[in-house]
């Protein structure tokens, strides 16, 4: 519960509360989504977000992961000769590696569409699948050493 107030000439008084209430629905049935955004609305609902769409299967999630790792340290690898180069060096042994994505998960792709009902209420939502997008950002230092 959240008061609203109006400020009038400096002075705020409040003119009313204004109560909020979240509920996250997780669920696999993408041909139900548009009947379950219906009913939320149905409901009452006023405003909904997403939806956000993830990968579920450990083992998609670990091969994909694990693909998108390689990719990302022979990039770094790529990038970082090519500036060993330009700069008349090689590169040396690795001397530190991070993991930029630690925490994060990495596996959702998130539309960023919100649904605002304001006066009538809408009949269908069209609800299109969206890809996952899974990334890594890997951070490799490399010590720089005088070409052999």
């Amino acid at each position: 519960m959240f008061p609203d107030s109006l400020e009038d000439e400096g002075d705020a008084r409040i003119i009313g509360y204004q109560a909020t209430n979240e509920l996250e629905i997780e669920f696999d049935d993408f041909a139900g989504a548009q009947t379950l955004i219906h009913a939320l609305f149905e409901a009452g609902a006023t405003n909904v977000r997403g939806p956000d769409w993830s990968v579920e299967d450990p083992t998609t999630v670990r091969r994909t992961e694990d693909a998108a790792t390689r990719n990302a340290v022979s990039n770094a690898r790529r990038e970082s000769e090519a500036i060993a180069l330009a700069l008349g060096m090689e590169l040396g042994p690795v001397l530190r590696v991070s993991d930029a994505a630690m925490g994060r998960n990495r596996y959702t792709h998130s539309s960023g569409a919100r649904i605002v009902v304001t006066g009538s209420r809408i009949r269908s939502i069209p609800i299109v699948p969206q890809p996952v997008s899974v990334s890594r950002e890997i951070y490799i230092e490399f010590s720089l050493v005088p070409p052999q």
